[in-house]
């Protein structure tokens, strides 16, 4: 869940991973695993600013599960 005392900025980092793992593969055509690598990078980077899935359905997700299922929602 986005909380509004975090800064826009945050994902900043995330944001550049993204971009740039995008623009080298349409310079350098990245093998699949490569790509996934840059992704999963910046999903961690967006869970370090803040990003986190709390709760599905309103269930709550307990905080030690809750790094694996943001990756996970941020990935697939």
């Amino acid at each position: 869940i986005w909380s509004a005392r975090h800064a826009p900025s945050a994902l900043l980092p995330g944001i550049i991973v993204i971009f740039a793992v995008g623009l080298i593969d349409d310079i350098y055509h990245l093998k699949p695993w490569q790509k996934l690598i840059g992704e999963l990078l910046a999903a961690i980077l967006a869970w370090t600013a803040g990003v986190h899935v709390t709760s599905l359905a309103g269930i709550q997700i307990h905080p030690a599960l809750s790094f694996f299922v943001t990756l996970a929602w941020l990935l697939l």
